[in-house]
């Protein structure tokens, strides 16, 4: 991979990181009445400039990171459940991370064991309709290929 290439991915990965953190911090802040970067025990914590730049912050690095492991995608010699594994494990891990010192979930066995099984609902969900989505395509490729064939 060129360096450039990984250089557009991380820039990519850090501005879409920062958007979906900001949009997050709107919604949420539209469900509690006021604007607040991130949870209020949280802003409680670190006041609410400390809470905007965390926020900032740990929103890059998410975006940084899962945009970074989608290039396990492209690996042609690895297995699909290497590369899920491999995908799944960093993302799980950095975003437990960011999730724990940005008080997504409660700092509690409950509130970690919540957020794993959330995680990977949400994770297994979005990655069958990638994978139902890639195999209707290789479908209509081979079918289309077989057509091809044929007419020779």
């Amino acid at each position: 991979m060129k360096l450039r290439h990984l250089m557009y991915r991380i820039f990519n990965g850090l501005l879409v990181g920062i958007g979906i953190g900001y949009t997050m911090a709107v919604i949420f802040s539209t469900i509690y009445g006021n604007f607040l970067p991130t949870p209020p025990t949280l802003v409680e914590k670190v006041g609410m400039l400390g809470a905007a730049q965390m926020n900032l912050v740990l929103s890059a690095f998410l975006g940084i990171i899962f945009s970074c492991t989608a290039l396990v995608w492209d690996r042609e010699d690895w297995s699909i459940f290497k590369k899920t594994l491999i995908y799944f494990s960093v993302n799980i891990i950095t975003t437990g991370f960011a999730g724990y010192q940005m008080y997504w979930f409660p700092h509690s066995i409950s509130g970690i064991i919540q957020f794993f099984i959330i995680f990977i609902v949400i994770f297994l969900i979005i990655w069958l309709i990638f994978h139902t989505i890639a195999r209707i395509e290789a479908n209509d490729l081979n079918k289309s290929l077989s057509k091809q064939k044929d007419l020779q």
